[in-house]
């Protein structure tokens, strides 16, 4: 039970096959084309031809392109015919679309489920780990979040199970990061946007004390009772007046790590990666981004003197909000993926700047 490697090995094969379906399908415009130019040019199509020579006029230069024909249809009919095969290309991109996100959401889902599940105890634990937002039905949060089938669950013993295999992943994740040579101080905790979950249970690991550093933490009565030392950036009160709640699927989708997320890890301790599934497009854009960020910083750091440093978080909100408002024309930043695995979402960089 709980073979988080088999399930998203599974995905990852998955979502293979539908990219491939999906290249496929980005030949469908040049057949909306190619029916267009045989509409514009029916009159020209003699009987029983099995090709046509026309001038493309969606093109600038407005060169000749051969056409082929079924010679047994009429020219009004081989028109239709590649109609046909864009409309069909273009439903399927919808639908493959909307199944790759899906299966997207799923993977980046079960590896977020899968840390914390490794660090449950208590049955108290897979309580918490059950909570967690879910966009599928019960019996797909079952083999998701522990690893079981439906009717595994209705037998006795299973809970036991799902903590000794957690009590397992937990080992090999403490001698991972024994094999760090951390020294006994404090340890500086970063977290983007979340309650506080990974930190809760990343403390019962460590010996050190965690000091959480979160850009914004969402719905902290949730952590108010579990002694942790949480800061954030941002509390969740200031998201309902802030730009920053608007935006920062943004920048949750820029300040990211390059390798692959993390699933588990060895007995020996080494850490076993999850199939990389951005592109390296994606990667180099948002590396090309954080050496910006890098560069704004220490060239703000090397131009205002020390004393007079202040923290403006409305004029951050300012420069962050500029996304709505400047034209933005790097393919590779508007080809970029949102995701919100919790709920399922998927959505391209490009609906979110306007563009």
């Amino acid at each position: 039970m709980f073979k988080t490697n088999k399930v998203t090995s599974s995905l990852v094969y998955k979502i293979s096959n539908i990219e491939e379906d999906l290249a496929q399908c980005e030949g469908a415009e040049k057949y909306r084309i190619t029916a267009d130019l045989l509409t514009a040019n029916l009159y020209r199509i003699e009987k029983g031809a099995s090709k046509v020579t026309v001038e493309n006029y969606y093109s600038d230069a407005c060169e000749t392109v051969e056409i082929a024909l079924d010679p047994r249809l009429s020219a009004a009919a081989n028109a239709q015919k590649y109609y046909k095969k864009y409309n069909k290309l273009k439903t399927a991109k919808t639908e493959l679309t909307k199944r790759a996100a899906s299966a997207e959401a799923e993977l980046e889902y079960i590896r977020t489920v899968a840390d914390a599940l490794s660090r449950s105890e208590t049955e108290e634990d897979l309580q918490y780990v059950d909570s967690m937002k879910f966009f599928g039905d019960k019996e797909k949060a079952l083999k998701v979040r522990f690893g079981i089938a439906a009717g595994e669950a209705e037998g006795a013993g299973y809970r036991e199970t799902i903590i000794r295999n957690a009590a397992r992943l937990r080992q090999n994740y403490r001698k991972y990061i024994d094999g760090l040579g951390l020294g006994d101080g404090d340890i500086a905790l970063f977290d983007f946007v979340a309650k506080g979950t990974t930190q809760m249970y990343l403390q019962r690991i460590f010996r050190q004390h965690l000091r959480g550093l979160y850009f914004l933490q969402l719905e902290p009565e949730f952590m108010a009772d579990k002694g942790l030392e949480i800061e954030p950036f941002y509390s969740d009160e200031d998201k309902n007046t802030s730009a920053i709640f608007e935006h920062y699927y943004i920048l949750e989708t820029i300040l990211t790590a390059p390798h692959p997320t993390t699933e588990e890890f060895e007995t020996c301790g080494s850490p076993v990666y999850g199939q990389e599934t951005r592109s390296g497009q994606d990667i180099r854009c948002f590396m090309r981004t954080q050496d910006g960020i890098v560069d704004y910083f220490e060239t703000y750091i090397q131009l205002v003197p020390e004393e007079m440093r202040t923290v403006n978080k409305r004029l951050d909100e300012i420069f962050l909000a500029l996304v709505d408002k400047i034209g933005i024309c790097d393919e590779s930043f508007l080809s970029l993926k949102v995701e919100d695995p919790f709920f399922g979402r998927m959505t391209d960089m490009r609906d979110l700047v306007g563009r």
